[in-house]
């Protein structure tokens, strides 16, 4: 079994050239790490896209057992030539001076059009971390009809055309091919809801 790295101590940071700065940076990065042996590797260089956090949520509607997505086009998507719409949870970035929670909680309302004021953190996910330092923070949250204040869809400014889907709960499972959902934000987060929310109604019964 390999040895078990501190970052602090097994990473010697060389030189970082910031080549592009805009919605994300990209960094040309060089430095050396422990390898599994013990020593330390050659000087290695990459490229490093840095971005913000962001945030997405699970949100379960208890009134009327449903899960909501929102359907929209993604560029990446469009760009392998695969159907350019896709099936997302409520997500977006952490704006500056806003907590995760805060930047949730301003999702779901955009997004989704539900009124919260708190949220249970699951996990954090790093949805490709060669080369991208974006960390998500999963979310779940449970919302009632009433806590509807509008009709969603997102933000005008943010040209947000966001198309809000229901799905029964006992229904997710044949929705995820029936809609294509290949987002792995929102696999991670189905697949945590299809297996924790199975024990409290297993308890139940």
């Amino acid at each position: 079994m390999g040895e078990k790295h501190d970052d602090a101590q097994d990473i010697e940071w060389i030189d970082n050239d910031r080549l592009i700065e805009g919605f994300f940076t990209v960094d040309k990065v060089t430095l050396r790490h422990r390898t599994h042996a013990g020593a330390m590797s050659p000087e290695l260089s990459w490229f490093l896209l840095r971005r913000p956090d962001a945030v997405c949520a699970v949100v379960y509607n208890t009134d009327r057992s449903v899960l909501y997505f929102v359907r929209q086009f993604r560029l990446g998507i469009a760009a392998k030539g695969d159907p350019a719409w896709a099936v997302e949870l409520a997500a977006g970035v952490v704006d500056p001076g806003e907590t995760h929670l805060e930047a949730i909680i301003r999702e779901v309302r955009e997004e989704l059009g539900f009124e919260v004021s708190q949220a249970r953190e699951i996990r954090k996910i790093f949805p490709s971390p060669a080369i991208l330092s974006e960390r998500i923070y999963l979310y779940y949250i449970e919302v009632t009809d009433a806590q509807r204040t509008s009709t969603g869809g997102g933000t005008l400014h943010e040209h947000e055309d966001l198309e809000i889907l229901e799905v029964p709960v006992d229904q997710v499972n044949g929705a995820i091919d029936r809609l294509n959902i290949t987002d792995a934000k929102t696999l991670c987060g189905l697949a945590w809801f299809m297996t924790e929310k199975e024990g409290p109604k297993k308890r139940k019964a």
